[in-house]
């Protein structure tokens, strides 16, 4: 949380001094299809995927040239199955995550054809996980499979950076405490 307001801080203070062409604001849809590396404990591990929406919402909130408000839509699944051989007995884990949520951005154009942003993402995540413990001495069940589901808010904090190549296409990278550690991907603009 502390970085999330340093970063907002430093970007508010570089309002005042920077001015790049506007590559996200008010009116624009910006769609991500990202690959993520790891994920918070709550939803699973593995290499989520994810697509999220921004729209435009506000503009040059900050004076009247820079900074935009983003709202929009965000859906993640990751999977993963684990084995651990440990005293002779097999332990198989395997556990399914799906997020569905609403997320805001702040985002703050630093350079031409770069839009920076950081955000908060709120939701539902559904869990899926399944347990099982085998020997492998005798091949018996040592302990029935184990089946749990749950569903739970979800919630991340998360700065990221759209580089366009084009008017409505890019590359997206994004770092965060939520479904994914970090995530790569493309963008388009619609």
């Amino acid at each position: 949380m502390k970085k999330f307001l340093f970063l907002m801080t430093v970007l508010c203070v570089l309002g005042t001094t920077a001015v790049a062409q506007d590559v996200f604001r008010k009116g624009n849809v910006v769609g991500n299809v990202q690959v993520g590396i790891g994920a918070y404990k709550n939803y699973g591990v593995g290499f989520p995927i994810s697509a999220s929406v921004d729209v435009g919402a506000f503009d040059r909130i900050i004076n009247g040239e820079n900074g935009s408000i983003g709202l929009g839509g965000y859906v993640g699944f990751a999977s993963y199955n684990n084995t651990i051989i440990e005293n002779a007995l097999v332990y198989d884990n395997s556990a399914t995550s799906f997020v569905i949520g609403l997320r805001g951005t702040f985002h703050y154009q630093l350079v031409d054809n770069l839009d920076t942003y950081a955000g908060f993402m709120a939701g539902v995540n559904r869990l899926w996980t399944n347990n099982s413990i085998t020997s492998q001495l005798t091949g018996y069940v040592v302990d029935d499979k184990t089946t749990y589901n749950s569903t739970r808010f979800a919630s991340a904090f998360f700065v990221g950076a759209r580089y366009y190549f084009t008017n409505s296409f890019g590359v997206v990278a994004e770092a965060g405490y939520g479904f994914a550690n970090c995530s790569i991907g493309i963008t388009f603009k619609f």
